[in-house]
């Protein structure tokens, strides 16, 4: 399924069917004006897709995005927003240019701390690549300093919630994504989420098998550039 999402960059929006509408005699309801803006809502109405980033990105603002995708209180790998004590869900980081933190993939089961999994340069390279080209960067443009992937363990997701596991995946990977784009807009940071993720061989050269992983998000992160 993720192939066949990333065969290739989206088409735009020529030749889109047209949305379904009401029907235009329908009935109209007027909804009351909202409270003022909350720190929340502020927030909220700042978020959007910003691809143009720069670094070195300071580990306190990698650790402040992290951190908040964890809910206060629960055990110890039980990772955000909805994934419980299964972990279907685990932060990972490709670290390219982070202050402190050397180049290479990371596992985040807890909050403040990075678990270094090997990889090589060239694995990197090519992950890199691929998510430059789905975020319509520059060929010459340098890597996203730091790439949140959310990696999903199968067989655990699956003995919670058989049968319908993966829409549980696909929930749990949109809202974490969101709360990165909030985490992002709250620290003035730079983020996008984006596709081109590690799949198939790539997977195997991590030691993880696709038929029982496989990475369900991602979400590039960085300093706002100054043109941006």
């Amino acid at each position: 399924m993720w192939q066949q999402l990333e065969a290739g960059p989206e088409q735009g929006n020529s030749g889109l069917p047209r949305p379904a509408e009401p029907p235009l005699d329908g009935v109209r309801i007027a909804l009351p004006p909202g409270p003022p803006p909350s720190p929340l809502t502020r927030v909220l109405s700042g978020r959007r897709s910003r691809r143009d980033m720069t670094g070195p990105l300071p580990a306190a603002d990698l650790a402040a995005v992290l951190g908040g995708l964890f809910r206060a209180g629960e055990p110890a790998g039980s990772t955000s927003p909805t994934c419980g004590d299964t972990c279907s869900l685990t932060p990972c980081v490709l670290a390219e240019d982070v202050t402190g933190v050397a180049p290479g993939l990371y596992t985040c089961r807890t909050p403040g701390e990075l678990l270094a999994h090997p990889s090589t340069a060239d694995w990197r390279r090519r992950v890199h690549e691929r998510v430059n080209r789905f975020l319509r960067r520059p060929a010459t443009a340098p890597p996203p300093p730091a790439l949140v992937l959310w990696r999903a363990d199968w067989p655990r997701i699956m003995t919670r919630y058989p049968g319908r596991g993966l829409p549980a995946v696909l929930w749990d990977a949109g809202a974490a994504v969101q709360t990165a784009y909030l985490l992002a807009e709250e620290r003035g940071l730079a983020g996008c989420a984006c596709a081109g993720l590690p799949r198939g061989a790539e997977l195997r050269e991590l030691g993880w098998e696709p038929e029982a992983h496989a990475f369900a998000a991602a979400f590039a992160l960085g300093l706002r550039s100054p043109s941006g």
